[in-house]
């Protein structure tokens, strides 16, 4: 399970890449609340991308429509600099 900002995480399986928010369960497993499914490993972190940006428009520290076009900028090079180190 790759950790994510915001709380999320991308895990896979044999089928596709999950997106999600972990949870312990009582046996020790982790399970993804509110999970969603995708082909890729760039539409997983488009996904979570996208989840950071609807969390804040959603409690309101987003209000303007400059501020969500930079918010969208900041959290764009926040992913980069994660994927940045497997680039080689």
């Amino acid at each position: 399970m790759i950790m994510m900002p915001g709380g999320y995480a991308i895990s896979a399986d044999n089928f596709s890449y999950k997106v999600g928010i972990p949870s312990k369960r009582k046996d020790g497993k982790t399970d993804l609340a509110e999970t969603t499914y995708h082909r890729s490993p760039a539409d997983a972190v488009q996904n979570v991308l996208h989840r950071l940006i609807r969390d804040k428009v959603a409690d309101g520290s987003i209000p303007s429509i400059r501020e969500l076009l930079a918010e969208i900028e900041e959290q764009r090079k926040a992913i980069e600099e994660l994927i940045a180190p497997l680039e080689c």
